[in-house]
């Protein structure tokens, strides 16, 4: 590192990848390749990958905003945009 470079400060609210695995339903090798393609900033330290929590509600909220299928399809898409929303308020603590 050169004198005019300066280190960026880690965000206070890290998380290990496995935490965020558990908060987002998904396997570890989905956080890694949304880590790696840019979707989700990572942070490697001490050979172990950490992602900011509020990262990772934003990611959530973004999923939210794009349903796989309209709500009025099939009782089975209301299902799954009333369990998005419980995902929301027990995990992320968001009011809907």
């Amino acid at each position: 590192m050169n004198a005019t470079q300066t280190l960026t400060p880690l965000p206070d609210d890290l998380i290990p990848l496995i935490k965020a695995c558990e908060k987002l339903q998904c396997h570890p090798g989905t956080v890694q390749r949304w880590i790696a393609k840019g979707k989700l900033p990572g942070y490697r330290r001490l050979g172990r990958w950490f992602v900011s929590e509020a990262d990772c509600a934003a990611l959530f909220r973004k999923w939210r905003q794009k349903p796989a299928c309209k709500p009025h399809e099939t009782p089975e898409a209301r299902r799954n945009h009333e369990a998005a929303e419980k995902i929301l308020r027990e995990r992320f603590g968001f009011k809907i």
